[in-house]
């Protein structure tokens, strides 16, 4: 499958059974950056664990590691940010511009 079809599935998926908190649905944009990403992490056989429609636009990547979860976001106006929580208590919150720097900071976060 590929990846911007699963994309797809997720936002069809998500928006029948979350369809009382989402208010926007993702983007075209912010679905193509999603595909972009997740083509360059799997290509370093870095895997999301979870992608997720975010309820005010846009999509989100999960990646866990031990007690740590970081989750990235794309929103529609193509925006990219991420937090990275530890038992609800927030380590780090940052917007970011670049694909590269995303892609390094997924892998920092992973290795």
């Amino acid at each position: 499958m590929k990846i911007v079809d699963k994309i797809n599935e997720v936002i069809d998926v998500q928006k029948e059974f979350y369809k009382e908190f989402i208010d926007e649905l993702p983007s075209k944009k912010s679905i193509k950056k999603i595909e972009k990403l997740l083509n360059r992490l799997h290509s370093k056989n870095l895997f999301e664990d979870d992608l997720l429609v975010i309820a005010d636009g846009g999509l989100c990547l999960v990646f866990r590691k031990e007690q740590k979860t970081m989750y990235f976001e794309v929103y529609n106006d193509s925006e990219m940010g991420y937090l990275i929580d530890e038992n609800n208590k927030i380590l780090a919150n940052k917007d970011l511009k670049k694909i590269a720097d995303v892609e390094k900071t997924i892998y920092d976060f992973l290795k």
